[in-house]
C-alpha cells in the first residue's frame, strides 16, 4: 500500500508523537508505510514527512487501469483512455497529463 494516497478526514497536531506528521482535514498525503499498529506514516505535497493515526485518513480508490508496459498495449473494445494531447501524428499520440477532463481517446 506504501505509494497509495489518501485524504485527512480530521486535523492532527502530531504533537504528542515525536515524529508526527501536522496536517489540516481534507489534505492529500501519499503513504511511505504502512505497518500494524494504527500509526501510518506519509508524506504531503510539500516534502514534510511524519507519522500520523490511520484512523484520521481515508485511503483513495485506485481505479484499475490497462497495463501500459511496452509489451502489452491491449485495452477491452470501447475503453476511455484520458489524454492531454501535445502532438498527433500518423504514427504516434504524444501526452504529458492523463488527467481525464481534457479530452479522452476511444479504442
Amino acid at each position: 500500500m506504501a505509494g497509495a494516497r489518501c485524504r485527512t478526514l480530521y486535523p492532527f497536531s502530531g504533537e504528542r508523537h515525536g515524529q508526527g506528521l501536522r496536517f489540516a482535514a481534507g489534505e492529500l498525503l501519499t503513504l511511505l508505510q504502512v505497518p500494524d499498529g494504527g500509526w501510518w506514516e506519509g508524506e504531503k505535497d510539500d516534502g514534510l514527512r511524519g507519522w500520523f493515526p490511520a484512523s484520521y485518513v481515508q485511503l483513495l480508490e485506485l481505479h484499475p487501469s490497462p497495463s501500459l508496459d511496452m509489451g502489452n498495449m491491449d485495452f477491452p473494445n470501447g475503453f476511455l483512455l484520458p489524454l492531454k494531447l501535445l502532438s498527433i501524428d500518423t504514427n504516434w499520440v504524444c501526452s504529458d497529463s492523463t488527467e481525464p477532463d481534457i479530452t479522452g481517446f476511444v479504442v
